[in-house]
């Protein structure tokens, strides 16, 4: 779109220079052949700060916080990424703070959607689908609904919509958050899953 003075409209600016963003971050995850979660990492330098934890497993543990300040973290047969995540300015700028949100799961999880939508405007709609607990001991999953992402497409790795929700629940809740993403009947789900065991129980209602 190009307004009636020349200018270019300010979301087309925005989704020329993230794709440059993604074609790099996904250059630099095929030239390491990295693969397995993606995970979003409080590491607490500041009062919102995280990583993005690209390549761990269920037998291969995320890395304390302070192990995570450099892009490769491992060794060469158990290689992973610690990369800044595309959200963590906008979770840094986010009213009201993320570090003030209520301490309850469905508080936090709306307080974030209505960011993506009506804060941000990345994305034209949102809902929360689903917060469950798993089979899994002391495992939380919370499932939201997008359409009509304004920068990006939600199904990329480390999309504005998924980083700054993921960012912004791992600040909030403390704790490491794994995130997936699944497109079906033009909407995506996006999944953040993390463990309880080491917080005081907290409201699924």
């Amino acid at each position: 779109m190009v307004l009636s003075s020349g200018f270019r409209h300010p979301v087309e600016v925005g989704q020329s220079l993230y794709g440059a963003t993604v074609e790099n971050r996904a250059a630099v995850v095929d030239h390491f052949a990295v693969t397995g979660h993606r995970t979003y990492v409080p590491t607490g330098e500041r009062p919102v700060d995280a990583r993005l934890y690209v390549g761990g497993t269920m037998d291969q543990p995320v890395p304390p916080a302070e192990k995570l300040d450099s892009l490769v973290v491992g060794s060469d047969d158990r290689r992973a990424l610690s990369l800044v995540p595309t959200g963590r300015g906008l979770a840094r700028d986010f009213e009201p703070a993320v570090t003030d949100l209520p301490d309850e799961d469905r508080a936090v999880v709306q307080a974030l959607l209505e960011g993506v939508t009506d804060y941000y405007e990345l994305a034209e709609s949102t809902g929360l689908e689903r917060i469950a607990d798993l089979d899994v001991a002391d495992r939380r999953r919370v499932t939201v609904r997008v359409r009509g992402e304004t920068v990006g497409d939600a199904g990329e790795l480390d999309n504005p919509v998924q980083s700054f929700i993921g960012v912004g629940l791992a600040v909030a809740m403390g704790t490491p958050i794994e995130s997936e993403s699944t497109v079906r009947q033009g909407a995506t789900y996006l999944s953040f899953e993390w463990n309880t065991n080491d917080d005081a129980p907290r409201s699924t209602e």
